[in-house]
């Protein structure tokens, strides 16, 4: 009987399993999700482990390699009715090797240096943008989804000429569309 018990089992553990990864295998008996299928077979699996548990041979082990089992048998040829229990207590040598004791290296702490920094920290100066003959800072251009040239944003003392945005760095922009101006400029702050 233990026997159906352990093919329950292991029969329940790979349902278990075949059902979280497709639940609808075990449609036709009303198993339509994985929560469904983990209490069905999850169950199964438990009630297995009890029943294997409840049929398995009684024996008692109090020491290590010591069992004792009771057996059962009759006195005499007279009485076959009467039956007394015997004991036997089996001793099973074991070869248990006896623990050696290793130190353990210590560890010898490494003394730490610090080293305090000696330079002094100094003003990075903000460097001015310069300004070309139409009084931007650059001179560099993009060429914009129409195939134009269009001038790339760029710092200016007055609001240069073809203009269309001021970004959110400062800088102006000369984009011909609004999608994407002043994308790496901190976005549009004002529309001209």
């Amino acid at each position: 009987m233990t026997g159906f018990f352990v093919l329950l089992f292991f029969a329940s553990i790979i349902s278990l399993i075949t059902s979280m990864a497709k639940p609808d295998l075990f449609a036709k008996i009303l198993i339509h999700s994985r929560k469904t299928a983990g209490l069905f077979f999850g169950g199964l699996f438990i009630l297995s482990i009890i029943l294997i548990g409840a049929t398995s041979p009684q024996s008692t082990t109090d020491v290590k390699g010591v069992s004792e089992s009771l057996t059962p048998t009759p006195t005499t040829a007279l009485a076959p009715t009467t039956i007394t229990a015997t004991s036997t207590l089996t001793l099973t040598p074991t070869n248990t090797p006896t623990p050696t004791v290793y130190a353990a290296p210590t560890a010898t702490p490494m003394p730490i240096e610090y080293y305090a920094p000696t330079a002094t920290p100094t003003q990075v100066p903000v460097q001015q943008p310069t300004t070309n003959s139409q009084g931007l800072s650059n001179d560099n251009y993009y060429t914009n989804v129409d195939g134009n040239q269009v001038h790339s944003p760029a710092y200016s003392d007055t609001i240069p000429a073809g203009a269309t945005a001021i970004c959110g760095d400062g800088t102006y922009s000369f984009s011909q569309h609004r999608s994407g101006t002043c994308s790496h400029h901190g976005g549009v702050a004002q529309w001209l």
